[in-house]
Formats: structure tokens, sequence, C-alpha cells
């Protein structure tokens, strides 16, 4: 069974994500913090993370970085109401060092939940991708998604 990591922290979203990923399947871990976030994660393979861009006192690119530190190229799907422009400029920095580490998409809020289904679903074999060791190739893919 897929496991999934939600970190939001508002409740309306944390259930919408939560319901759609046991929908297709995922066992689904919830935290409302990066803090309550990372508690969850050393101790666990998730295969893919839904994080909300602004969080309380650590950011959702911030979270990735650190997650990555654990295990490299994990997979992250931010979800924002605001758009990349509009993300303080630590976050953004955030996503340029991202680059290599962590495979990320952006899901902006509203969205639909067929839009949530085919990123998940991009994000999953891009990891399986990158786990059969194309190295180049997956380099120039990750170039296209940064």
């Amino acid at each position: 069974m897929r496991t999934a990591l939600v970190v939001e922290d508002d409740e309306i979203s944390m259930r919408v994500f939560g319901v759609a990923l046991q929908r297709r399947g995922f066992r689904v871990l919830q935290a409302r913090s990066a803090q309550e976030a990372l508690e969850l994660f050393r101790p666990r393979a998730f295969d893919i993370t839904i994080c909300d861009v602004r969080l309380p006192v650590t950011s959702g690119p911030q979270l990735a970085l650190q997650l990555a530190a654990f295990r490299p190229r994990v997979r992250v799907l931010f979800s924002s109401g605001t758009p990349v422009e509009g993300w303080a400029e630590t976050d953004r920095d955030c996503l340029a060092a991202m680059k290599g580490r962590v495979i990320h998409a952006f899901l902006s809020k509203p969205f639909r939940i067929e839009t949530l289904d085919a990123m998940v679903d991009e994000l999953l074999k891009r990891g399986r991708f990158l786990r059969r060791g194309n190295r180049r190739a997956s380099s120039k893919l990750l170039d296209s998604w940064a």
C-alpha cells in the first residue's frame, strides 16, 4: 500500500487531500506543521508528500529541503492559493536549492480532484523513472519541472 504525508494547516484542505488520496488506495498520515511532519517523516518512507507552502514557523519549501536531507529525491507536491511569484523570497530560493534533491510540482488552490490525481500520478512516475538509474535523462526531466 502506498503511503502519503499531508502537511496542511487548513482543516478543510487537509480533509480534501486525505479523502482524495485514500480513495486512490493511499494510507494517509497528516501533520499540521513542519515540526509534526518531520516527526512523522523520520521513521517512515512516504511515496509522496503533499505540503502547503505557507505553514506556521517553517514554510513548505523549507520543510522539503529538510525532508530531502533524510531521503534524497523525496517527492513533494506543493499546494497554495498564492502563485510562485507571490511566495516569500526565501521560499523561492528554496525552490532553486531543490534542484536535483527534491522531485516537486505545484498545485494551485482551488483545484479539481482530477488535477490532483494527475499530478500525483506524474510525481510517482517521475520517482520510478529516477530509481531506474537513468541519471542524464532524469536530470533533464527535473530541470523541466523546476
